[in-house]
């Protein structure tokens, strides 16, 4: 998260899976990462909400990644 906090730019794809891995990580076919973020981003959604039921500060940037809005 400190990753989508410290700056209000999106993050892509690829910022975060290599945040959540390391840098360069490739797993099964290598170009799926997209899809293991989008379901990482959905764990952290609910997390979030089971303690903020109105949490909406994650956005996706269509094509591009993340992005945190500030309050």
């Amino acid at each position: 998260m400190t990753l989508l906090v410290s700056d209000a730019s999106p993050q892509t794809y690829r910022a975060i899976y290599d945040t959540v891995h390391f840098a360069g990580f490739i797993a099964g076919a290598g170009g799926d990462y997209p899809t293991n973020v989008r379901a990482f981003m959905r764990r952290v959604r609910q997390k979030f909400v089971a303690v903020d039921p109105g949490f909406s500060a994650i956005k996706n940037v269509r094509l591009v990644g993340y992005r945190w809005l500030a309050p």
